[in-house]
């Protein structure tokens, strides 16, 4: 299980609405090439969190990073694109 948190430095009733309507938009879809969220919440510090599969892998940015050429970067879009998870 993966869960986000607003980060502290950023914590604010501002950071904490966009988390929640995040949250709550994602758990509307459905959609293979979309983690669910599970559960959501709020910490004792008033932080909002949300709960999601975990998935094994890069970061975007990480592949990203690792292209050589505008063809790899395009390849990449295409990839996220695809609609299988």
């Amino acid at each position: 299980m993966a869960l986000k948190v607003v980060a502290s430095e950023i914590a604010g009733p501002e950071s904490v609405e966009r988390l929640r309507a995040e949250a709550r938009i994602i758990a509307q879809l459905e959609h293979p090439g979309i983690v669910p969220v599970h559960d959501a919440g709020e910490l004792p510090d008033g932080r909002a969190w949300y709960a999601m599969k975990f998935v094994r892998g890069k970061t975007l940015r990480e592949v990203m990073e690792g292209a050589a050429a505008a063809s790899d970067l395009l390849r990449i879009f295409l990839r996220v694109c695809e609609t299988e998870a």
